[in-house]
This record gives C-alpha cells, sequence and structure tokens, in this order.
C-alpha cells in the first residue's frame, strides 16, 4: 500500500476589517470596488517574500528558485455583507515551511530567511496605508 502524504503549505492571509462604520456611512460603496488594490499588494509581497537572502559561503544546497516562483494569490473575495474582503497568498513548495515558515523553519535558516510572520508583520502598516488611499480614491470618485 502507498501512503499519501499532504504537502506542507504557507499561507498568508490578509483580512481587510474595522471599516464596518465607514461602509455604513457610504452604503453605495463596496470592497469589491477594492479587489485589483488587494490583488497589487498581494503582488507586492509575493515579491518581497520570493527574495532570497544571500548565499553563504561553502553552502551545501543549490538554489532551484521554486520557492520564489511558488508564491500565489487568491483573488480577493467579498465576505459577509460586503464588510470585509478576504485575500490569501499561498506557496505549495513542498519545502517552504523549512525555510520560511513560523513554526516548522529549520536551523539552518533561521536568522537568514524572513519568516512568513515577518514578511507579514512588515507589510501589515504598508497594506493598510494602501488600503485607506484606495478607499479615499473610492470616496472622492
Amino acid at each position: 500500500a502507498v501512503a499519501s502524504q499532504a504537502t506542507p503549505m504557507i499561507d498568508f492571509t490578509y483580512h481587510v476589517k474595522g471599516i464596518d462604520l465607514v461602509l455604513r456611512e457610504l452604503a453605495s460603496l463596496r470592497l469589491d470596488a477594492l479587489q485589483g488594490d488587494v490583488g497589487d499588494i498581494l503582488d507586492d509581497i509575493a515579491a518581497d517574500a520570493a527574495n532570497y537572502p544571500p548565499e553563504r559561503p561553502n553552502q551545501r544546497y543549490v538554489r532551484s528558485g521554486d520557492l520564489g516562483r511558488g508564491w500565489t494569490e487568491s483573488e480577493p473575495l467579498m465576505q459577509g455583507d460586503a464588510t470585509s474582503l478576504l485575500a490569501v497568498l499561498t506557496n505549495s513548495v513542498s519545502y517552504g515551511p523549512f525555510v520560511q515558515g513560523t513554526e516548522d523553519q529549520a536551523t539552518v535558516h533561521a536568522k537568514r530567511w524572513r519568516t512568513t510572520d515577518q514578511i507579514a508583520a512588515a507589510w501589515e502598516d504598508r497594506a493598510a496605508q494602501r488600503i485607506e488611499q484606495a478607499l479615499g480614491k473610492l470616496i472622492s470618485s
């Protein structure tokens, strides 16, 4: 018998929330108008996550580039009553969690490769600012 093994994945989830008061006041505004902006943010986060640290002298493994190319995003989806968007950035490369995973990162990669939590934290304020700018444009148009 052959046992199947689930492929480990790295997931980013960015949930836009906290703007329900604004949306109630602006009933005609829907977050689905921000899907393009959220997609652009995910593209930028994926490009950042794909940045490899410099190679070590006498490094024992050869980089294929698969991890960097492995980042894919979901289409931002409306949730609930149109007061939140869910956008997910995923890397399904099997060894990804051992390189960039927060809980599973191998010691050889620690302190060199940024974890998904570190990348998400670095983008939290930038993503929020970009969403606010996009909302401002929608409101003023």
